[in-house]
């Protein structure tokens, strides 16, 4: 009771703080920092990984159950396999902390060329034995270049000047994102009609696709 009296009293005898206007908001220059965003091919490749990085972890949460029939594994399988994948994607921080001090441009295209391949050889595989250690690992490799790709969006943010604006750029980046995996969504059945194989070698041909643009891409100048 004494300490919150004194509290009390001491609130009271705080000087003031002088009141800040809050600086106006510049519409006009918010759409010229999004136009240089559209207009970044980076920052569209960087759109298009992401998405299909969205689309990969659909197929991983909803057709896992689906290959595990097509290779014959039985379905009581699936918590194991989830559990698995769950306690290996602890590793990431760890092997993170071992690529430290490596360049995360070119750690990104490794770990994008990784995931693609992956996904790529996971639709066709039919072998139990091979498809469940794949299973287990390809969140794994998921979070590691959706981390390292998510770090190289900042650094091109930064690189374009629009730090001031990152939430907005941010946001504009990934609408592309959210647009995919809103009609990825819808089309499950589509894609189920597809077949999973097919899904999953898509969307690594995908990857590695971009993968490759990405190696070959020039950095970002920054902005004038």
């Amino acid at each position: 009771m004494v300490s919150g009296a004194a509290g009390l009293v001491c609130a009271f005898l705080l000087s003031q703080e002088p009141r800040q206007e809050a600086p106006a908001f510049r519409q006009g220059s918010m759409w010229k920092r999004l136009r240089v965003v559209f207009g970044s091919r980076q920052a569209l490749l960087f759109t298009g990984l992401l998405s299909a990085f969205s689309v990969a972890w659909l197929l991983v949460n909803f057709f896992y159950a689906e290959k595990l029939e097509g290779c014959g594994i039985p379905l009581a399988w699936l918590s194991a396999v989830i559990m698995g994948y769950s306690a290996a994607q602890m590793l990431a921080e760890p092997i993170l902390r071992l690529c430290a001090g490596r360049s995360r441009r070119a750690m990104t295209a490794l770990f994008c060329l990784l995931i693609g391949a992956a996904l790529a050889v996971f639709g066709w595989l039919r072998s139990p034995w091979a498809a469940l250690p794949l299973m287990v690992l390809l969140p794994l490799l998921l979070d590691l270049a959706a981390f390292c790709l998510e770090e190289q969006q900042n650094r091109l943010i930064d690189r374009l000047e629009l730090g001031g604006d990152r939430a907005a750029a941010l946001s504009a980046m990934n609408m592309g994102v959210n647009l995919v995996e809103a009609v990825s969504l819808f089309a499950s059945s589509v894609l189920a009609a597809i077949g999973v194989g097919w899904c999953f070698a898509l969307c690594g041909a995908l990857l590695l696709s971009g993968a490759l643009v990405l190696c070959r891409s020039p950095r970002v100048s920054p902005a004038a």
